[in-house]
């Protein structure tokens, strides 16, 4: 549909309903409430790991299957370390506090990927509470070694290992680079944009003063995006917005039970 090859639709369209109905069928796990790895034999692998939300992100998972396995990230015996999210759960024998790379090793670019999947399915309060977690390890860890890592320790205090127990990488910008920049403006300013619809959504959740200047927006278009201290979540934001040329802009805030919305042209 982007590259507007269209003659492709029906053929892609039925091949994903048939691959969705495939993992419900073989991979989903009704009794422990997640999707699991397949083993040659048939059997499931029970081996609980971060490649399940893939299900999320792709749309794959019913409402019930999210609810169900979202649970799993707020549970401190499973995903829910001190620096989430392992790629591990802490309950699974292999698992290592040190991360030892995919043995519970924190990594942005799968972050990243649980965090647009918990948006897809409306998770709004949990993925700014899980990005500001993450993001906070990774700037505590930057002041002290002045460079970011190729992934981090779920236990919070470091970086992770390698499968062979040796440092991850330094000076390692590479998916790690989402961290200062994706999940903070997204997720824990909340702004999100649709160049397409020429439209920003800013879902304003921190109560003190924040924002972005000169933030590009498609190809010629530059934003400023500026949000005042407030004394609470339910106080309406005083926002400063500038742009090169018209675009909208959908503000919501409040808390859970109040949410508000403005719509600004």
């Amino acid at each position: 549909r982007e590259l507007e090859r269209t003659e492709f639709l029906p053929e892609l369209e039925e091949e994903a309903a048939k691959l969705k109905q495939l993992i419900d069928h073989k991979l989903w796990d009704e009794k422990s409430g997640f999707y699991y790895d397949l083993w040659k034999n048939g059997a499931l692998s029970m081996t609980r790991h971060i490649g399940a939300y893939w299900a999320l992100l792709t749309g794959s998972a019913s409402k019930a299957q999210a609810q169900r396995m979202v649970r799993y990230l707020e549970d401190e015996e499973e995903f829910k370390t001190p620096h989430r999210i392992p790629t591990l759960t802490k309950s699974h024998k292999d698992f290592i506090p040190d991360g030892r790379y995919w043995r519970g090793g924190v990594w942005a670019s799968t972050n990243y990927m649980v965090l647009k999947g918990l948006q897809q399915y409306g998770y709004h309060h949990l993925a700014p509470e899980i990005a500001t977690e993450h993001l906070q390890a990774v700037v505590n860890l930057y002041r002290k070694e002045n460079t970011l890592f190729e992934c981090y320790a779920p236990t919070g205090d470091g970086p992770s290992t390698t499968a062979k127990g040796n440092p991850v990488r330094r000076d390692f910008v590479g998916w790690t680079g989402l961290s200062p920049i994706s999940m903070l403006f997204e997720f824990v300013f909340g702004i999100r944009t649709d160049v397409p619809e020429n439209t920003i959504y800013w879902d304003i959740r921190l109560t003190q003063r924040h924002g972005i200047e000169k933030y590009p927006f498609g190809k010629e278009n530059e934003l400023t995006l500026l949000c005042q201290a407030r004394k609470d979540n339910n106080e309406a934001p005083q926002i400063t917005f500038r742009s090169d040329r018209p675009v909208k802009l959908v503000v919501t805030w409040g808390d859970e039970v109040c949410r508000q919305t403005q719509i600004l042209e």
